[in-house]
């Protein structure tokens, strides 16, 4: 073999070689290549999906706060600076608290200082509806709903902030105008009322005048009768507490104020307006009965506003038995329903309701009656909405309608 021969083997054995370890190479390099441009592509997803997150942030119409585990404020957008009136970089690394207190507070904890730990727990938490502070001393209603977000860098509260001010001031004037108008309808319905409270204060007043002469007559005896006298005198006591009840009753109705919520028993509620009205009643020629459950829930109500209901309901429901065949008789009936609430019917054995008015007897300027301007059951259906509760009626098998009450229990109702 001579030298030019194995000069060629050599070569090709080492282009061979060289070959067996450039291609493993090649083939790293190509992997390393398909990562780098996998990661690349990773990088610029990441970088896409946070500017589209960031602009999404930035251009929330609510305002937006990233709150860490300290309740600090770590990012905050432009509505955020709009609705509290400060500056961003100003927000920044301010307590949520300052502007929020209570935001991060969880009634269902007894009102623990933060409950963020709870919300990296469950996730998100029930929107509140709160005070907020603004920089420069007015205060702000908002909305406030919470859900945790965790991160590479930890773990975050993202605070969504709606100002609902105007909401908050639309509602206290809607309210005010409601019991302004169902103040004008009590003052109204007194007047239909002026013969039975007549009748209710002329009754202790008598027997005032009574027993005063009564006494008179026994301190002429010789000698006199204490006793008597002392009886007598106690008689004039109680009418006269009888009396002032009365005149109680009717100033309250009178009186115009906001509406005072408070744990109302409900049976108790109907006798009252029963006693107010029960001259008025008999007047109309109605035999009135009862059928109230008892351990009835308490309801949270307003007790002028409420009797208001039941007196417009049973009187409307006597009206509807005037020029009907008798017996006359007016059922009042309260119950527990199988939600738990508090029911009451004001049952009639009237003529029954019209099927083209059932729908609409309690929309207002609808009336039934010649003289009537159809206000009296709008009021009442106001009354009751806003104490969260249903007012419907409808028509008896036999004879007459029912008219229903129901309110939630006071354990229902949100404080």
């Amino acid at each position: 073999m001579d030298w030019s021969e194995h000069a060629w083997r050599l070569l090709a054995a080492a282009i061979l070689a060289f070959g067996v370890l450039l291609v493993p190479w090649w083939l790293a390099i190509r992997r390393n290549s398909r990562r780098i441009r996998t990661l690349e592509d990773i990088q610029f997803g990441l970088r896409r999906d946070e500017h589209r997150y960031r602009v999404a942030f930035e251009a929330s119409p609510t305002a937006q706060f990233l709150v860490d585990a300290n309740g600090r404020i770590v990012l905050a957008n432009p509505q955020a600076s709009h609705v509290f009136g400060y500056g961003g970089p100003d927000l920044l690394g301010m307590p949520i608290k300052a502007l929020i207190p209570g935001c991060l507070s969880d009634p269902t904890y007894l009102g623990r200082d933060t409950f963020v730990d709870e919300r990296l727990v469950h996730g998100t938490a029930p929107v509140q509806e709160l005070l907020g502070h603004r920089k420069d001393g007015g205060q702000v209603s908002v909305a406030v709903g919470l859900r945790s977000i965790t991160t590479s860098e930890g773990a975050f509260i993202m605070a969504s902030v709606v100002d609902i001010t105007r909401r908050v001031a639309l509602e206290h004037e809607t309210a005010e105008q409601r019991d302004e108008l169902a103040h004008l309808a009590r003052v109204g319905m007194l007047g239909e009322l002026s013969g039975s409270m007549a009748h209710e204060l002329n009754q202790p007043l008598a027997a005032i005048l009574s027993n005063a002469q009564a006494a008179q007559r026994f301190l002429d005896h010789s000698p006199a009768n204490l006793d008597e006298v002392r009886a007598s005198l106690e008689d004039i006591v109680a009418d006269d507490k009888r009396a002032g009840d009365v005149i109680r009753q009717v100033r309250a109705l009178l009186k115009k104020q906001a509406a005072d919520y408070r744990p109302l028993e409900i049976n108790e509620l109907v006798l009252e307006v029963l006693r107010i009205v029960r001259s008025d009643l008999v007047n109309r020629h109605a035999t009135t009965s009862t059928e109230l459950a008892a351990d009835l829930p308490l309801v949270l109500g307003d007790r002028i506003q409420l009797q208001q209901v039941f007196i417009n309901l049973l009187l409307n429901a006597a009206d509807a038995m005037i020029s009907c065949s008798e017996p006359r008789e007016l059922t009042i009936r309260s119950s527990v329903t199988e939600h738990g609430w508090v029911e009451v019917c004001v049952i009639d054995s009237g003529c029954g309701i019209p099927p083209k008015n059932l729908l609409r007897i309690f929309e207002p300027f609808v009336t039934t009656k010649r003289e009537g301007v159809g206000l009296g059951l709008s009021v009442c259906r106001s009354i009751i909405a806003a104490h969260e509760g249903r007012l419907w009626a409808e028509n008896n098998p036999q004879r007459g309608a029912t008219v229903h009450v129901a309110l939630p229990p006071l354990a229902d109702i949100a404080y």
